[in-house]
């Protein structure tokens, strides 16, 4: 259940997603929770996970067995519902498409009006997160601005490799 110091120093980025606030940093203490629990299966269960970061790090860790994670957010449940039920699909659309303002838009759009999920609703999602400013999906602009002029741009968050690896 330990981690290496390596891994200690690298483990916070480890969800696919990016949120201002989320729940990472109690992986530690929810670790150490799972080491008094009596010995057997560990499930873990995070019924507003967000970027799910404790979670993907103890099940990472090789401290919990299963997770079974869900939101209320439909656009948030889309995201996981496709990167977990169809990793294949999801790694080759984070491969193939473009990382542009003109895909911004078309994501922001499908956001905007979807409430039921799908996949083009989770991808979106997952799109937004990773290339507007501080993650945050509705209300944020892209990295860079519209223009593109600021030091980072769009596809700054984007390493294709590691996201469609994860």
């Amino acid at each position: 259940m330990s981690a290496t110091a390596e891994e200690m120093s690298t483990i916070r980025s480890i969800s696919p997603f990016r949120y201002p606030g989320g729940k990472a940093f109690l992986y530690k203490y929810l670790l150490e929770r799972l080491k008094s629990l009596p010995a057997g299966p560990r499930y873990y269960a995070e019924p507003f996970c967000g970027g799910a970061g404790a979670a993907v790090i103890l099940l990472k860790l090789g401290a919990v067995d299963q997770l079974h994670l869900n939101d209320a957010d439909p656009k948030v449940y889309s995201a996981w519902k496709f990167i977990l039920d169809e990793p294949e699909r999801f790694s080759e659309a984070i491969l193939r498409t473009p990382v542009d303002l003109q895909t911004w838009h078309a994501s922001r759009k499908i956001v905007e009006s979807s409430s039921e999920s799908s996949f083009e609703l989770g991808f979106a999602t997952f799109f937004l997160n990773r290339t507007s400013r501080s993650g945050i999906v509705i209300g944020a602009g892209p990295i860079g601005g519209y223009d593109q002029r600021g030091k980072w741009k769009i596809d700054a968050r984007f390493n294709r490799d590691a996201l469609a690896d994860f």
